[in-house]
């Protein structure tokens, strides 16, 4: 939007601080695609009926096409159906691993620099005595 009207996108930031009239128009300006896009995937993961289809067909030797209104069923789809309920009910329909582990406070590898220093100062004073 920046590039279009010709200034920085610096500009356009300070507006929105410095006028909350002008962030309201650009919220407001997003609310309706939203809406149409929301209502669209809806509609593709419930599936739907399109009335307006229409078929064209040129039959051999014809002059003209021939025009076949129809309605065209939209099976619902899969994808949409889990991406509408992954945002919608994530506390239902996230997908959350649960990892087990079991930790040897001694491993090395889970010890942190301090924690090897002392444990290896241990080891060597138990070897001195």
């Amino acid at each position: 939007m920046a590039e279009k009207i010709g200034v920085s996108e610096a500009t356009i930031t300070n507006w929105k601080k410095d006028y909350p009239e002008f962030l309201a128009s650009l919220k407001a300006g997003k609310e309706e695609p939203d809406d149409t896009v929301e209502r669209s995937l809806y509609e593709r993961a419930t599936g739907y009926i399109n009335k307006n289809a229409v078929k064209i067909f040129m039959p051999a030797n014809a002059e003209e096409p021939v025009y076949a209104p129809y309605e065209e069923h939209v099976a619902p789809d899969v994808t949409a159906q889990i991406f509408w309920l992954k945002n919608r009910r994530p506390d239902r329909w996230r997908e959350k691993s649960e990892i087990a582990m079991t930790v040897n406070p001694d491993d090395p590898s889970m010890m942190t620099s301090e924690q090897r220093k002392a444990r290896i100062a241990e080891l060597t004073q138990e070897k001195k005595d």
